[in-house]
């Protein structure tokens, strides 16, 4: 393979990456948007409950759930 071709998928897997990466970090900041909007809404939660949700969330993409 040339340099080239190599060097242009190896930036388009750069651009996927980002925009992967991108999606991800906005669907976070939805959940705990709506988390926080619960919050002040009155309703109790635990917070060791919410943060392990929000760790495993984070950990496995494509699995951030905005229900509680």
């Amino acid at each position: 393979m040339p340099k080239v071709s190599r060097l242009g998928a190896y930036v388009e897997h750069l651009v996927f990456e980002e925009d992967a990466r991108c999606i991800r970090v906005a669907a976070f900041e939805q959940a705990v948007g709506e988390r926080l909007r619960s919050l002040r809404g009155g309703e109790s939660v635990d917070g060791e409950e919410v943060m392990a949700r929000l760790i495993a969330e984070v950990d496995e993409p494509g699995q951030i759930s905005t229900t509680r």
